[in-house]
C-alpha cells in the first residue's frame, strides 16, 4: 500500500502549482525509482547474512524515514534522492516478508502466501483512495509523514514476530 500511495500523493504533488511538472515530467521523475527496485535481488543475500526480520525492519526504516521525510523536502533533486530511498527500503522489505510469510506459514506456506497476497492487492486497491482523502483534509507535507506512520505500524508490528 505505501508503494502505491508514495507514488498516488507524488505525482499530484509534482503536478501542483508548486512544481507544476507536466506528466512526462513525472514519469522521468518515478522512473528514478528503477535504481531502487534494482536492490531488490540484494534482499536474498542480506537475509543469508542477517536474519530475515531483521532485514524486514532495516527496509521498513529506510522507507519510513524517506517518506516522512517527503513532507519537509522541497527541492526536486532531493525528492528524487528520497523517492529512491523509499523504493530501497520497499525493495528489500518486500521479499524479506514475503519469505517470512512463507517460513512463518510452515506447512500451512501456500494458503499464508496467499493471504499475504490479498492483503497487498486489497491495499494497492485502497491506497490511492486513502491517499487522496489524506491529501484533502491535509497537505502533501501531513499526508507524507501520515503515510510514513502508518508504515511505522507496520515496523511495530514486526517487532512482535516470533522466531521458531
Amino acid at each position: 500500500m505505501a508503494f502505491v500511495n508514495m507514488y498516488t500523493v507524488l505525482g499530484n504533488y509534482l503536478s501542483s502549482p508548486t512544481y507544476n511538472l507536466t506528466a512526462e515530467q513525472i514519469l522521468y521523475f518515478r522512473l528514478a525509482g528503477l535504481f531502487g527496485m534494482l536492490l531488490s535481488p540484494l534482499a536474498g543475500r542480506l537475509t543469508k547474512r542477517f536474519e530475515v526480520r531483521k532485514v524486514l525492519q532495516g527496509g521498513l526504516l529506510i522507507a519510513i524515514f524517506s517518506l516522512s521525510s517527503m513532507g519537509f523536502v522541497s527541492y526536486l533533486s532531493l525528492l528524487v534522492m528520497m523517492s529512491v530511498c523509499f523504493v530501497i527500503g520497499i525493495a528489500i522489505s518486500v521479499p524479506s516478508l514475503v519469505s517470512l510469510v512463507g517460513q512463518l506459514g510452515g506447512k500451512a506456506r501456500g494458503i499464508a502466501v496467499s493471504i499475504y497476497t490479498f492483503i497487498l492487492f486489497l491495499g494497492t486497491s485502497i491506497g490511492p483512495i486513502i491517499s487522496i482523502y489524506l491529501m484533502k483534509i491535509g497537505g502533501y507535507a501531513q499526508t507524507f509523514i501520515l503515510l510514513g506512520m502508518i508504515l511505522f505500524i507496520g515496523f511495530v508490528a514486526s517487532l512482535f514476530i516470533i522466531n521458531e
